[in-house]
């Protein structure tokens, strides 16, 4: 699998991501409110979704990076992260926040300072529960598919064909192994 391009990682960072999606919320703000034509946010939304596609292909690209690292018995390393909450926990203290601004809301919202803020909060809990069915149903799809890394690589077409020793030499230990005819095998000093 080739390094994913500049291009992909400017645009597939978090906070490139964070900006695409602030900006565009801000201009869906504005369309709404009759400022400005809804070309802008319909732009700001397919650059918002080729965000989306970059960090996915970055996502991938790290994924198979260790994977392959891991098949020649590197160390895989998984990078920092933060102590896993329980679901349960994570949940209820989610719902206790968001119903107390829910009834904030529900009792200032027509505030004209607070308008902004309750079109967002409205809006933010519309885009959780879309973000939550679309994650639960590729949860119910990928139940039955194997979660193995399938590991590819591109290369270009050579200007020659190497001889069949070149390319038993150019070969990680791992795979010569394998490519060694019957009478030839030998026994691994490890093993």
């Amino acid at each position: 699998m080739n390094r994913p391009s500049i291009r992909t990682y400017l645009l597939g960072n978090p906070l490139s991501v964070c900006a695409a999606i602030g900006t565009t919320a801000y201009f869906a703000y504005r369309c709404w409110t009759g400022v400005i034509n809804p070309v802008l946010p319909g732009i700001m939304v397919m650059v918002t979704l080729s965000a989306f596609n970059a960090a996915g292909r970055i996502g991938k690209f790290h994924r198979w990076r260790r994977e392959w690292n891991a098949m020649n018995g590197g160390e895989v390393r998984q990078g920092f992260r933060l102590p896993r909450i329980p679901a349960g926990l994570r949940i209820g203290i989610g719902s206790i926040i968001w119903v107390a601004l829910a009834i904030y809301v529900a009792q200032h919202g027509d505030e004209p300072a607070l308008r902004l803020p309750t079109l967002l909060f409205w809006l933010t809990t519309a885009l959780l529960i879309a973000w939550g069915l679309v994650g639960g149903l590729a949860r119910l799809r990928r139940r039955g598919a194997t979660r193995a890394v399938v590991v590819k690589i591109c290369q270009g077409r050579p200007w020659a064909s190497p001889t069949v020793a070149e390319a038993f030499a150019a070969l990680p230990a791992y795979c010569s192994i394998l490519l060694v005819p019957p009478g030839q095998i030998q026994e691994h000093p490890h093993g």
